[in-house]
């Protein structure tokens, strides 16, 4: 009898653990999703001047992957992907007039 308690209760935790990760996995997956539709891959050449000039300032060291823009508004903001020489990735959001948004 002691042996069915037991096992009834490592399967009742077992399985409130999977529901757990599960829904918090769900609502990461969901949230990652939506930034990442919201922007559209530009050419490195097309971000703003004011964009440029503030990676040259900050981050001279790191060479740019890849650039996005979102327009929300009228407002565009630029999503600018470095990477270092050990080949880590950085992503950084931009405002147009090439201040980082948080």
């Amino acid at each position: 009898m002691m042996k069915k308690v037991l096992f009834a209760a490592a399967m009742m935790l077992t399985m409130g653990t999977t529901v757990a990760t599960s829904a918090a996995e769900k609502v990461s997956l969901r949230g990652q999703a939506s930034v990442e539709m919201d922007y559209q891959t530009i050419n490195i050449k097309d971000l703003p001047q004011a964009v440029q000039d503030a990676i040259a300032a900050k981050y001279p060291e790191l060479t740019i992957k890849e650039a996005a823009v979102e327009e929300v508004g009228g407002t565009k903001t630029y999503k600018v992907t470095f990477l270092d020489k050990d080949g880590v990735e950085t992503v950084v959001v931009y405002g147009e007039n090439g201040e980082e948004q948080e």
